[in-house]
């Protein structure tokens, strides 16, 4: 899938990264704007195709229903120089001669396909083999999407999507803007016709509104926060779709009644950078793109990438903010892991105590989880004992070494298995006899055996007395793969 770079100063970034879903709002921007005729629609398309680096034409089906009619067409820029001799725009193939667009027409549903030279190349394309013999030598081979195109309500054609980083991940971002496509060129076209048939006004306006309804269930299925506010101090909700409550777990109304506005759930650190331009700045720049974290209903922090832009009058007076949220906490935290694991590798390589190592591991471990309950044991089997060469804690204190006896760090390591438990875990391990519980019992707690190839050498542990959520198996697995 098309990644979302990592934005170390929550700047812009260059367009041919954006994700999907960030095209899809650009590309929506550029169809409001050219809604007047369909040369302006298929014109702005294409622009933002060629700024994202990515590969597409637009097909329809004719009047037989027998041949595929190319529309318009956005080439890799190597072979233009070609169709600057062998147009492709207005060029026929026949269905039954392509096989994979007439499963997406019949079925109504994207396919995925690994190679654009192969599925248009494959020897039973003789037309576009006759019409541009040198393509399959000129053309990357890179993975295309082909999704629907409707047209008063029927599939009429498709939309082919090219490029290097498609993968089966961008099908429904790619359906759901060939739906979009096809609502611009619908509006597209019933604006041509209010212009030359005055009569045909009330179908003009029925459709119109046939379009919004589906603009609306199309928001409303989206994988993020579609939006429209004011550009005051609280972001004042005009519209927002039900994905906010997913993302936040407070209901919609409470924002569009402005009893809970964003800005109450930024984090604190990264507030200051999450400052909407001026009407100038976002006349000249067109979009504002941040990424930042807000706290879930349940006090937990997600990561988010929101992406928007302003919305003009005709003298040029901003109106209104547009734009998509997108959960990418998932994403965000695996880059943190990993990033995390390659700072804890780089220091046990350097010139330091051990004492210097387990507080850097604990430093850096608590830039991901709450560790402020934190220790290091070493399991000594030569006398069965147990030492804490490393322990921070809010509540209990251990020094020295002791007899290993049946707590959670000799659970752990007599099994050799990391282990998550909670408060109703540990009592039940107590009443079953399996441990007994040194010191303050926590509302969870994450522990993970130190191996050699020789055997277990210690326990990796962190708890919470506050918080019974504070953990997950993904934090799991990033303690054992310290």
């Amino acid at each position: 899938m098309i990644d979302i770079p990592d934005l170390q100063t929550k700047n812009s970034v260059e367009k041919q990264d954006v994700d999907f879903w960030q095209m899809f709002h650009a590309v929506t921007v550029a169809l409001q704007k050219a809604a007047h005729s369909e040369t302006a629609v298929y014109r702005a398309y294409s622009e933002q195709i060629k700024q994202l680096g990515l590969y597409s034409s637009i097909c329809w089906i004719d009047e037989t229903e027998s041949f595929l009619e190319v529309a318009s067409i956005m080439p890799p820029r190597g072979v233009e120089f070609l169709l600057a001799k062998r147009p492709m725009a207005g060029a026929r193939f026949p269905l039954d001669k392509i096989p994979v667009t007439r499963s997406v027409i019949e079925n109504g549903r994207a396919a995925y396909e690994g190679d654009m030279v192969t599925l248009l190349f494959d020897g039973r394309l003789n037309p576009l083999i006759k019409l541009w013999p040198a393509a399959p030598r000129f053309l990357p081979h890179i993975p295309v999407i082909i999704a629907p195109l409707y047209r008063d309500g029927r599939v009429q054609g498709v939309l082919y999507m090219a490029g290097k980083t498609i993968s089966p991940a961008d099908l429904d971002a790619v359906t759901a803007l060939a739906h979009h496509l096809s609502i611009a060129l619908d509006n597209a076209r019933l604006f041509q016709d209010l212009q030359t048939d005055i009569t045909r006004r009330k179908q003009a306006e029925d459709s119109l509104r046939q379009s919004e309804e589906q603009f609306r269930i199309l928001a409303e299925n989206v994988p993020g926060i579609i939006y429209l506010c004011r550009n005051d101090p609280d972001f004042t909700v005009i519209y927002i779709n039900k994905a906010v409550e997913e993302l936040t777990g407070y209901p919609r109304e409470m924002f569009l009644e402005n009893k809970i506005s964003f800005t109450d759930l930024y984090h604190p650190e990264d507030a200051p950078f999450i400052n909407i331009e001026d009407e100038d700045t976002l006349q000249e720049r067109g979009s504002f793109h941040h990424v930042y974290r807000i706290r879930h209903r349940s006090g937990e922090w997600r990561w988010v990438e929101e992406v928007g832009s302003g919305v003009f009058d005709n003298q040029g007076d901003l109106l209104f903010l547009e734009g998509v949220i997108t959960d990418i906490t998932e994403r965000r935290q695996s880059e943190l892991a990993q990033n995390a694991l390659y700072r804890i590798a780089a220091i046990a390589n350097t010139d330091i105590t051990l004492d210097e190592l387990f507080a850097s591991i604990h430093r850096i471990l608590s830039d991901l989880v709450d560790a402020r309950n934190f220790y290091i044991a070493a399991y000594h089997p030569e006398d069965n004992s147990v030492s804490f060469p490393y322990f921070v804690d809010e509540k209990d204190s251990m020094t020295g070494s002791r007899p290993a006896g049946n707590g959670l760090t000799e659970y752990v390591a007599h099994n050799n298995t990391s282990h998550l438990l909670t408060t109703a875990d540990i009592e039940e391990l107590e009443r079953k006899g399996i441990i007994a519980v040194r010191g303050a019992m926590p509302q969870i707690w994450l522990g993970t055996p130190l191996t050699l190839p020789s055997g277990t050498i210690g326990v990796m542990a962190m708890q919470s007395y506050t918080n019974p959520r504070a953990y997950t198996e993904k934090d799991k697995q990033l303690l054992q793969f310290v």
